[in-house]
């Protein structure tokens, strides 16, 4: 039970910062009159994102199962944080 509730800590505290980041990202290049336009569209893409993703992962999971869907997503993760990592590296020289 504990792991549960730290994984579920980290996760909410994850997120927490992760939205917030992202819309200041997206509203970085925008002019005041188009803010709430950008704001209506990430909200409504993450909303999409979410959707398909559940379903999407759900998918996977009742065709390969849940161990299996949960190595596949840590290994999209590591290689996002790879790629972060490699482009940082590209602008910084």
């Amino acid at each position: 039970m504990e792991w549960l509730v730290l994984a579920g800590a980290l996760n909410g505290f994850g997120f927490a910062l992760l939205i917030p980041l992202m819309n200041a990202v997206v509203l970085k290049n925008i002019s005041s009159a188009q803010r709430g336009r950008a704001t209506a569209i990430f909200s409504s893409g993450t909303d999409v994102a979410y959707g398909l993703g559940a379903f999407m992962w759900g998918v996977v999971a009742n065709f390969i199962g849940f161990f299996v869907m949960y190595c596949l997503t840590a290994t999209m993760v590591i290689a996002t944080l790879l790629l972060v990592i490699a482009h940082n590296r590209l602008l910084n020289e």
